[in-house]
């Protein structure tokens, strides 16, 4: 099966997300080998060792080396300290991820930290779905990020955004906007203003209604 994913980050009508609101999000510095080239990705802290992100954030194109780059763990503001800031042992992409004309396909990678992480009120892994879980237009989906605000920078100092949004049915999308559609799970406003363009800096979170 393809997941597919779309290459611009920002957040439109999202609001400053409370500390510690989203403990299992983190920050990734990544930089290539001299230094001299530098980009954000988000992810999410799935236990003590394994952290799950966007594979394009480490497309070979922009040589990418993970001995430089950085995952800032219990961030909320970027211009503030951060928790923890933990070096990274390996990058693990998706075997079958790939550039689409209009995206990313199999758009998921595995971060392996050098250290185990210590967990607190601001340091939580996520809770992930089990295969019983269904999610539907009673779930709450929740997209969370320090990207752009539509085409403009997150203001200093760049506090993490949150956005309460709704799961469409594929029938709502115009079709030919995705070239898997099938594996797409839709979410967004359909009056305009709220959206996530991209998930490599804006992970989506659902909440089950039967478990919430």
């Amino acid at each position: 099966m393809d997941f597919v994913s779309f290459g611009q980050i920002s957040i439109m009508g999202g609001t400053d997300a409370p500390q510690g609101s989203w403990p299992w999000m983190v920050h990734l510095n990544i930089s290539t080998y001299d230094r001299r080239s530098r980009w954000r990705c988000g992810g999410t802290l799935l236990n003590s060792e394994w952290v799950l992100t966007a594979a394009h954030c480490w497309n070979g194109l922009q040589q990418p080396d993970f001995r430089q780059s950085m995952v800032w763990i219990g961030t909320h503001a970027l211009q503030k300290t951060s928790v923890r800031y933990m070096a990274i042992d390996a990058v693990i992409l998706h075997p079958h991820f790939h550039s689409l004309s209009n995206g990313f396909a199999n758009d998921i990678a595995l971060i392996k930290l050098k250290k185990t992480v210590m967990f607190s009120q601001r340091v939580a892994p996520v809770l992930l779905a089990s295969p019983d879980d269904v999610l539907g237009s009673s779930s709450d989906c929740w997209i969370i990020g320090w990207g752009q605000i539509g085409n403009v920078r997150l203001p200093d100092p760049e506090i993490l955004q949150e956005l309460k949004i709704s799961l469409m049915p594929q029938t709502s999308c115009e079709v030919e906007r995705f070239q898997t559609l099938s594996r797409v799970v839709l979410a967004g406003d359909k009056a305009g203003g709220k959206d996530s363009c991209g998930v490599s800096c804006n992970p989506s979170v659902s909440k089950i209604s039967a478990l919430s």
